[in-house]
């Protein structure tokens, strides 16, 4: 299964456990499932539709191997006879999220495109409602058109509220991010919010109580020079941490700080340092 392939390379990567989300599609009598995987702050959605919930999350699973270069994505006939299946139909319900938990901090990778930069809303989004204990995210969808041509149109409900994505789009992860970015507008209209202003601070601090090097930032601009956008990845402990697009280098680098500082703080393993006197004390004995 992609599924367990998936999630062996996660634990690899020291990165959260996959998080699945499923839309049923069509009749009761006749239903057809597509599926999203979130791996690591990007979301990956299944290319086919399949005829069980299961089988939609392990074609999404599979869809994420290929796209994060694993060679555990190679297809096998079980694989490829349980996860493929052309179908055709009207309406949509949002089914099972399904999150799994993790000792392991999100740790972020390199930006290669903006384009996958702006698939951190959701990201952001979650961190936004772990901060104040709120429950997290729900996330709903709209199918339009058929099979082989579809749209996807989706809702965010957060405290109470439904914010909803800009029309359709050709992907669930462009329509769930379009309704985070909607959500986080509205929730953090500045763009970055008085919360994220010392977060650069709070993660140097973090790092020298953890003993670690002092982050290091990387910054890339896209866009013409009067609309500039900005994203940011920051470095701590051999770990890279991708904030979100921003109108300026400044706020690109809190928001970098913000997720590093955020999935830093609970780390459940000690610095190397620690780790070293430990075993040097261990071989003393």
């Amino acid at each position: 299964m992609y599924k367990s392939s998936l999630q062996i390379f996660c634990q690899r990567k020291k990165w959260m456990l996959p998080v699945y989300s499923a839309t049923k599609d069509g009749p009761d009598h006749r239903p057809h499932f597509f599926a999203t995987v979130t791996v690591n702050g990007t979301s990956f959605a299944s290319e086919v539709a399949a005829n069980s919930a299961k089988e939609a999350q392990n074609e999404a699973a599979r869809v994420a191997l290929l796209q994060l270069g694993s060679a555990d994505a190679s297809p096998s006939p079980g694989d490829l006879d349980s996860s493929h299946g052309a179908v055709s139909g009207e309406g949509s319900q949002a089914i099972d999220e399904i999150p799994q938990a993790s000792g392991f901090p999100a740790a972020g990778k390199p930006a290669e495109t903006v384009r996958d930069m702006q698939h951190l809303c959701k990201t952001q989004l979650q961190i936004y409602a772990q901060k104040r204990s709120l429950p997290l995210p729900v996330y709903a969808h709209e199918r339009d058109g058929p099979c082989h041509a579809c749209r996807f149109k989706s809702t965010v409900a957060i405290e109470g509220k439904t914010y909803s994505s800009e029309g359709f789009f050709p992907t669930l992860k462009d329509a769930e991010n379009s309704a985070a970015k909607a959500a986080l507008a509205s929730l953090l209209p500045t763009g970055s919010g008085e919360e994220e202003i010392s977060y650069k601070n709070l993660l140097q601090e973090l790092a020298q109580k953890k003993c670690f090097l002092l982050p290091v930032y990387v910054t890339t601009r896209a866009g013409d020079v009067h609309a500039s956008t900005f994203v940011s990845t920051v470095e701590v402990n051999q770990q890279v941490f991708t904030g979100i697009e921003a109108r300026t280098k400044k706020l690109a680098e809190m928001s970098a700080a913000n997720v590093a500082y955020t999935n830093l703080k609970e780390c459940r393993y000690q610095p190397l340092s620690v780790v070293f006197m430990y075993v040097l004390v261990w071989f003393v004995l």
